[in-house]
This record gives C-alpha cells, sequence and structure tokens, in this order.
C-alpha cells in the first residue's frame, strides 16, 4: 500500500472502518447525534418534554443542526439556526494543510508518521499530551496594522476565569 502525505489522515480513518467492518462517517456529528439521543432518552427526567426539544446552533453548529435535520430519525423538534449553512461550508478542495498537521501532531505525539497503526496509537494518547500539543502546535501567524494573532492546532485553550 502507497501513502502520499497529502492523504494519510483521510487514508488511515478508510482503513480503519474498513477494518472494523463499519461505514466512513464524520465523528463530531456522530457524536452530536449521541447526544441528541441521550437527551432525548433521560431529558424527561429533568421535567423536559421529549416530543419538544428545541435545538439551537450558531456558525459550524448551525451547519451541524442543518445536516442532523436531513437525518429520517428526528432528533429535535425545531431548530434555531444562527449564522450558517451548509451550502456555505464546502470542504476544503485542498487537504495538505490539514495533512501537515495532523503529521506534526503524530510526531509531537512520539508517533512514527509511517506506522500503518498510527491512528490507533494516536487514539491511545493520553489527555494531557493532546492538550499539550493544542497549546504547542501553532498552524499560523498573521500581523497587520500592529496586531498579532497566533491560533493553535485546533482550537484556543484558555483557562477559565475567576471573579
Amino acid at each position: 500500500m502507497f501513502l502520499t502525505t497529502n492523504r494519510c489522515l483521510i487514508q488511515d480513518l478508510v482503513d480503519e472502518a474498513k477494518e472494523n467492518n463499519e461505514p466512513l462517517c464524520n465523528f463530531g456529528l456522530h457524536n452530536q447525534r449521541n447526544a441528541f439521543r441521550w437527551i432525548h432518552k433521560h431529558i424527561a427526567g429533568f421535567g423536559g418534554d421529549p416530543g419538544n426539544i428545541t435545538a439551537f446552533g450558531e456558525s459550524a453548529g448551525s451547519v451541524s443542526l442543518c445536516l442532523h435535520m436531513c437525518s429520517t430519525v428526528p432528533l429535535f423538534r425545531r431548530a434555531i439556526l444562527q449564522s450558517g449553512t451548509p451550502a456555505g461550508n464546502p470542504p476544503p478542495s485542498d487537504l495538505t494543510v490539514k495533512e501537515k498537521q495532523y503529521m506534526r501532531l503524530l510526531e509531537y505525539c512520539g508517533i512514527e508518521t509511517t506506522d500503518p497503526r498510527r491512528l490507533k496509537k494516536l487514539r491511545s494518547v493520553g489527555i494531557e499530551t493532546l492538550v499539550a500539543a493544542i497549546a504547542d502546535l501553532k498552524t499560523w501567524e498573521a500581523s497587520g496594522l500592529g496586531l498579532r494573532k497566533t491560533s493553535s492546532l485546533f482550537f484556543r485553550i484558555t483557562a477559565p476565569r475567576r471573579n
């Protein structure tokens, strides 16, 4: 099997799905769906009505809700969508940046980028290491008008504010 560096992450996910005899999926949407199913099952215990659930999504959350609305299994009765639709977020045509981030994350976690079990190993990395990777691995820096903005590998982690 030959893997190029700009298709490793996708190929790893495809291989894992085949190995587990499972369909490919978006794990973010999968996790959200499971959360909605949990809410539907347990909301009555909190005084709520499982037949009257309203979901709210902003930006990427709005996009996710639009995709969940396409499901044949209802997860909620109504949705409030703010600033985001699937049509406004086409899939990236060039995954080179994400592949470089994947390779950097593997290296940071001490996993050989050529190891065929790299995805499985990455999933077993401790949370402390992953949090440190998010904080340490910078994807870009931009400067303009005297301002400097830095973004971490996935998202910025900040300490909670104390009053």
